[in-house]
C-alpha cells in the first residue's frame, strides 16, 4: 500500500477515494483523543473503522508533531509479539514520546495480547493509542467509541461516490436506497456492491442481493484475506466466536427483525444451550459486534450476518426445528397482543409490533405453508392488519359521509365498543366520529364527539388526551380559528409521535394542510397533504418534525466543552480556523462550498460572541490546550 508522510510525520496510507460522513465520529474521536490516553474504534466487521482511524488520524496531524504510526495487527494470530510487531514495523521502533499517535488496527484476533502491550506502552510512554476491533481491549483508561453503519442518507451518497461513471437521479433514488438497506448500510458492502454496476444495472444488482448466495459471494479479489468477499468477512467474524456463541448465532438467524431475551431464549435453548446460558452468549455476540443492541434488553442481528448464520444452521440440518419454534413462539405472542389490542388500544401493543412485526409477518407466510394452520394464520393477519408497526400498512376505513344518520350510527357503536371494553375498536370509532363531525352540516356535531371522547377519558385513562386535543383542534378550525388550531394540532402530533396512532397522525397532518391554506401557505398544505397519504415508518420522524418544527433527533453527544453550542461541523470549521486555513481552502478540505464555511463561521463566532476570525483561532488554541504527558 503507498504511504506518504505528513507535514507531522507518521506512516498513514494515501487515500484514493473521498471520505464519507462520520462527523460526530470525527469530532467525538478528537475529544476523546485530547482529553484520554487510549481510544478503541469498535464496531462489526465492514463497517469503517480503519479508514476513520486513518483519517482521524490525518486531521490531527498536527497535534502530534511526533508523527501518526499506523500498524496493521490482522496477519497475527494469537500468542504473537505485539510489542516486536510494533517495534519492527515504526522506523525508530517502540514510540515512546508524549507527541506521537499510535494507532493499532485489527486488534480483535488477539485482544489479550494487545490488551498487554497497550497496558506497558502507557505506563511507560506518553504516547496516545487509537485501537480498532471488532471489541474492546478492556484495560485501565479504554474508552469507546461505537462505528455504526451508515444511515440511509451517507449511504446513498456512498454508493453514488463509489460507483463508476454513476449518477443519482429522482428516479433511481428508491433502488438506491433499497440495496444500501439490504446491505445494513455496511460501508464495505456497498462499496463492493457499487462496483458490480460496472455489469449490472440497478434492478438486476437488487435482485442479485436477494440470493443469500450471491450476496455473501459479493467481493473483491484482490482485498485482503478477511475483506475478499462479505462471507469472508462473516467467516471472520465466524472464526473470533466460542462454539457456543457459533450455534446461537445460526439459531438467531430464524429472527426477521430485533428480538428481545425471552424470545431467544424460548426459541434458542436446547442442544447444548441451556436457557440460562443464552443471556451470557449474546452478551458475547454483542460484545464481537455480531449482534447489535438496539434498545433495553432488545437485539438485532444484521442482514448479512443473518444470512451466514441461515447457512451455518442449515448445514446443521436444523433450520426446519427452530423455525418452527419460531412460527410458535410468535403465534402465542400475537394472541397475547390480540387481548392486549383489545384491552388497551394500539399504543398498548405498538412497541411490541414494531420490534416484532416482520417476525409476525414471517410466521405467518410459514405456517401459511402448512396444512391446518388456518385460524393460526389468520390470528396474526388480525394483528398485523389492526396494528401495523409501519405507516404505510394501515388499513383505513374512509368515512366521507356527514349526514345524521351516519353521525347516529357512529354513537352507537362508539357506546357499544366502550361497554365491551375494546379499547382498539373505540379509538378507530372515535377518529371516523371525528371525520364525520368535520364533514356535518350540523354545528353541533364537533360538540356531541367532543363530549364522547370526554366520557372515554374519564372511563378508560389518560392515553386520550391527544385525541383531545386533535378533537380540540378540528373544532378551532371549524370555528375560523387556523392560528390556535395549528398550535392544537402541534401539541397532538408531539403526544402521538410513538403511539403507533398513524390514522391519528393523518388526521393531524390533514388538519395542518387545512391550516397552512387558511394561512396562505399553499406549498406547506400540499406537503402536509401529501405526508397524511403516503406516511411510512422511515419518513414518520421527518413528517412529525417538519408539522411541528420542532427537530425531535437526540441531542447530540459530541457537544463541545464550556457551554460554546457549536455542532460538530461548526467545530470541525473552527479547528481549521486555528491551523490557519482560508474559508476557501477549508471548504477543500471538508468537500464543501466556500459559502457554507462562512455560513458556518458566521454562526460559530455569533455562538461564541466573537466578532473576527482570529477570535476563533485564540479560543481553539485555549479550549482544547491538554497535556500529552
Amino acid at each position: 500500500m503507498p504511504r506518504r508522510v505528513g507535514r507531522s510525520g507518521g506512516n498513514l496510507p494515501v487515500t484514493t477515494t473521498s471520505f464519507v460522513g462520520r462527523d460526530r465520529e470525527l469530532h467525538e474521536g478528537r475529544r476523546i483523543l485530547r482529553a484520554h490516553r487510549i481510544l478503541t474504534l469498535v464496531g462489526g466487521g465492514g463497517v469503517g473503522k480503519t479508514r476513520l482511524a486513518v483519517h482521524l488520524g490525518a486531521r490531527m496531524a498536527r497535534d502530534f508533531p511526533g508523527g501518526v504510526w499506523l500498524v496493521d495487527l490482522a496477519p497475527l494470530g494469537p500468542g504473537a509479539d505485539v510489542g516486536g510487531v510494533v517495534s519492527a514495523a515504526l522506523p525508530d521502533g517502540l514510540p515512546g514520546d508524549t507527541s506521537s499517535l499510535l494507532i493499532l488496527d485489527t486488534c480483535e484476533r488477539l485482544p489479550d495480547e494487545c490488551g498487554a502491550f497497550v497496558s506497558e506502552l502507557i505506563k511507560y510512554t506518553g504516547t496516545r493509542i487509537l485501537v480498532t476491533g471488532r471489541r474492546p481491549l478492556a484495560v485501565l483508561g479504554e474508552h469507546l467509541l461505537e462505528v455504526k453503519p451508515f444511515g440511509t442518507p451517507d449511504a446513498i451518497k456512498l454508493f453514488a461516490e463509489r460507483a463508476p461513471g454513476f449518477s443519482l437521479p429522482d428516479e433511481t433514488a428508491p433502488e438506491v436506497a433499497e440495496i444500501c438497506s439490504r446491505l445494513d448500510g455496511l460501508p464495505l458492502a456497498i462499496e463492493l456492491a457499487a462496483a458490480r454496476l460496472r455489469a449490472l444495472s440497478l434492478p438486476e444488482l437488487l435482485a442479485t442481493l436477494e440470493d443469500p448466495d450471491q450476496l455473501l459471494s459479493l467481493g473483491n479479489r484482490i482485498a485482503p484475506p478477511r475483506r475478499r468477499s462479505l462471507g469472508d468477512l462473516c467467516a471472520w467474524s465466524h472464526a473470533l466466536c466460542t462454539p457456543p456463541e457459533r450455534d446461537l448465532w445460526a439459531r438467531l438467524s430464524v429472527f426477521a427483525g430485533d428480538f428481545d431475551l425471552a424470545a431467544a431464549e424460548s426459541i434458542c435453548e436446547g442442544g447444548g444451550i441451556a436457557v440460562e446460558d443464552v443471556l451470557d452468549l449474546v452478551a458475547g455476540l454483542v460484545d464481537k459486534s455480531v449482534v447489535l443492541r438496539t434498545g433495553d434488553a432488545c437485539y438485532s442481528l444484521p442482514g448479512i450476518a443473518r444470512r451466514y448464520g441461515a447457512k451455518q444452521l442449515s448445514h446443521t440440518g436444523e433450520s426446519d426445528h427452530f423455525q418452527d419454534r419460531q412460527a410458535t413462539y410468535f403465534l402465542g405472542l400475537a394472541r397475547k397482543l390480540l387481548d392486549r389490542l383489545r384491552e388497551e388500544g394500539i399504543p398498548g401493543v405498538h412497541a411490541a409490533m414494531r420490534r416484532a412485526s416482520r417476525d409476525f409477518s414471517e410466521a405467518a407466510a410459514y405456517l401459511a405453508a402448512r396444512p391446518g394452520f388456518g385460524d393460526d394464520v389468520l390470528d396474526l393477519r388480525t394483528l398485523l392488519h389492526r396494528a401495523p408497526a409501519d405507516p404505510a400498512r394501515t388499513a383505513e376505513e374512509t368515512v366521507a359521509s356527514g349526514d345524521s344518520a351516519a353521525l347516529a350510527r357512529l354513537e352507537n357503536a362508539f357506546h357499544t365498543y366502550g361497554e365491551q371494553g375494546d379499547q382498539f375498536r373505540l379509538r378507530q370509532c372515535a377518529r371516523r366520529l371525528a371525520v364525520v363531525a368535520w364533514n356535518s352540516s350540523d354545528r353541533s356535531a364537533p360538540d356531541r364527539v367532543k363530549r364522547l371522547v370526554e366520557h372515554a377519558t374519564l372511563t378508560t385513562g389518560p392515553c386520550w388526551r391527544p385525541l383531545r386535543t386533535v378533537l380540540l383542534a378540528l373544532a378551532q378550525l371549524r370555528d375560523d380559528s387556523p392560528g390556535k388550531a395549528e398550535k392544537s394540532f402541534r401539541r397532538a402530533l408531539a403526544e402521538l409521535r410513538n403511539s403507533g396512532e398513524y390514522l391519528w397522525i393523518a388526521l393531524c397532518c390533514e388538519g395542518m394542510a387545512l391550516c397552512a391554506q387558511a394561512s396562505g401557505n399553499p406549498v406547506r398544505a400540499a406537503r402536509l397533504l401529501g405526508f397524511s397519504r403516503s406516511m411510512t415508518e422511515q419518513t414518520l420522524g421527518e413528517v412529525i418534525e417538519y408539522a411541528t418544527g420542532v427537530s425531535l433527533a437526540e441531542p447530540d453527544p459530541a457537544g463541545t466543552s464550556a457551554g460554546s453550542g457549536l455542532t460538530p461541523r461548526e467545530y470541525e470549521v473552527a479547528e481549521l480556523i486555528r491551523d490557519g486555513l482560508t474559508n476557501q481552502a477549508i471548504g477543500a478540505e471538508l468537500g464543501i462550498s466556500k459559502r457554507t464555511v462562512e455560513a458556518y463561521v458566521v454562526r460559530a463566532m455569533a455562538k461564541l460572541g466573537f466578532s473576527r476570525r482570529s477570535q476563533i483561532s485564540a479560543w481553539i488554541a485555549s479550549e482544547r490546550r491538554f497535556p500529552l504527558s
